[in-house]
């Protein structure tokens, strides 16, 4: 019965899964509680105290400051995991609805999917999504805005991200 209501609620999604915040809220609440799935959301405060107190690079100081709040959703139950890939089905958001993709990488049935969300010339949300044998979903809110995302991928090194100017 548990898996008739998941596959139930993942067409729904599908079918329905427009490139809005709300959407992404939908599945978080879809799958929170479920036996095998981690849900967590850090409040910004919190990111900002550890920008303040943490010993980082002053790029990363300023991106935790920035944050308003962080949305962790990791599905572990293999169960679920058989029925749904997370990356796959939001890879379908619209571009029009303001939410962009900057990459989608797909390597056999894992993906990984970033889309990103801009407002008044700064990023309003981040999404990072896994899936395949693991689903994952991230999204952070704040004000970030593309030299400091800029920044803080010279960082860490990223080369693959150099996009983000674009955006």
């Amino acid at each position: 019965m548990k898996n008739s209501i998941v596959l139930l609620c993942l067409i729904l999604f599908g079918v329905g899964l427009q490139a809005q915040t709300s959407e992404f809220d939908e599945i978080y609440s879809a799958f929170r509680g479920e036996d095998g799935v981690v849900s967590l959301t850090v409040p910004g405060f919190l990111c900002r105290m550890a920008g303040n107190i943490a010993d980082l690079e002053h790029e990363e100081q300023e991106l935790l400051r920035s944050i308003q709040s962080v949305k962790l959703l990791v599905i572990e139950n293999p169960e679920i995991n058989k029925q749904i890939n997370l990356a796959r089905i939001l890879s379908r958001v619209e571009p029009d609805k303001g939410v962009v993709p900057l990459l989608h990488v797909q390597n056999g049935d894992e993906d990984v999917l970033i889309l990103a969300k801009e407002q008044n010339e700064r990023i309003s949300e981040l999404y990072v999504v896994v899936g395949g044998e693991e689903n994952v979903m991230i999204r952070i809110k704040g004000r970030m805005d593309r030299d400091l995302m800029k920044s803080l991928f010279e960082v860490t090194g990223i080369e693959q991200t150099k996009y983000v100017r674009k955006i």
